[in-house]
């Protein structure tokens, strides 16, 4: 699956797909939380992470990687 970076909101339908396409029922994400931006579909938090760092040209400290669980959050 490609990385995507999202700017604004998701909606629970494109969360959806993006689970679907990367774990079945998972999907992997970073958090920019000074930027307020995230990268969702990486295999791993560290191509995620890559990927915003690349935009930004900072340090990971205000990165916050988490996993979304289609089963736990009703997706």
């Amino acid at each position: 699956m490609e990385i995507i970076i999202v700017r604004t909101s998701v909606t629970k339908a494109a969360l959806t797909t993006m689970t679907e396409q990367q774990f079945g029922d998972m999907v992997k994400a970073v958090v920019d939380i000074d930027h307020g931006i995230m990268a969702i579909g990486g295999e791993l938090h560290s191509d995620e992470e890559a990927l915003l760092l690349a935009g930004c040209g900072k340090t990971h400290f205000g990165f916050c990687g988490h996993h979304r669980y289609r089963s736990l959050r009703g997706l």
